[in-house]
């Protein structure tokens, strides 16, 4: 839903009578938690963010009950993986139910989303989203997209690949993720494009330094009017 310049300051402006969300996706690093809680902090908006409830979900805690790690983000990461890992499409499938449930809850209006990387695989609870509030897209760039790789093979975090990592017989494990994962942001940054109302490039959202900033670049990309 596309609010208009006007809609968006009274929403703002006005925290006891809400009646929009602001839902921000983006490939996990993005920075989507890092500007919600500051929009939280700055305009007094609960913040929500999905990773934490599909963590501390029952469902979630049934699929990695047995696996070893410090806390649930580890325990989910060595729950998937690597994509070439054994079982690893299997655990991804699971995962993915228990998102699309969390994501189809009836949730609170007058909240800021922070969504998970993979909600865009859930197009119709998406949609759903979509229609109470603002969707607000972070871009990244191709050197951020690098970095991104960097962390992730240092550092692996739970990545559903949907089918995008494919491994040729020449390659090896990690040279295949060298290929895949480019593939993978390059058809995600497609399907968030599609369900969002604003998109922020990267060179603009990653040199903004408060959340006033980040409103007002915001402002720059909504209409006057209906």
């Amino acid at each position: 839903m596309k609010l208009t310049k006007s809609q968006f300051e009274l929403e703002l402006s006005n925290p006891a009578n809400r009646k929009f969300n602001i839902i921000i996706l983006g490939m996990s690093g993005a920075g989507k938690t890092h500007w919600s809680k500051l929009l939280s902090q700055r305009y007094g908006y609960p913040h929500i963010e999905l990773d934490e409830l599909i963590g501390t979900s029952a469902e979630l805690a049934g699929l990695i009950r047995a696996i070893l790690g410090k806390d649930a983000a580890e325990k989910m990461a060595n729950y998937f993986g690597m994509p070439w890992s054994k079982g690893f499409q299997a655990k991804e499938a699971a995962y993915l139910i228990v998102e699309k449930k969390i994501m189809s809850k009836t949730l609170p209006i007058g909240s800021i989303f922070d969504l998970t990387g993979s909600c865009i695989y859930h197009p119709d609870s998406l949609e759903a989203m979509r229609s109470t509030g603002l969707v607000i897209c972070l871009e990244t760039s191709m050197e951020k997209q690098q970095e991104m790789l960097g962390t992730f093979i240092r550092h692996p975090k739970p990545v559903c690949w949907n089918g995008i990592f494919q491994k040729m017989n020449s390659e090896t494990n990690e040279q295949a993720l060298a290929r895949c994962y480019p593939l993978l942001l390059a058809h995600r940054a497609k399907l968030y494009q599609k369900f969002a109302d604003v998109a922020l490039p990267y060179a603009i959202h990653r040199n903004i330094k408060s959340a006033d900033g980040f409103v007002q670049e915001v402002k720059k990309r909504l209409p006057l009017r209906s």
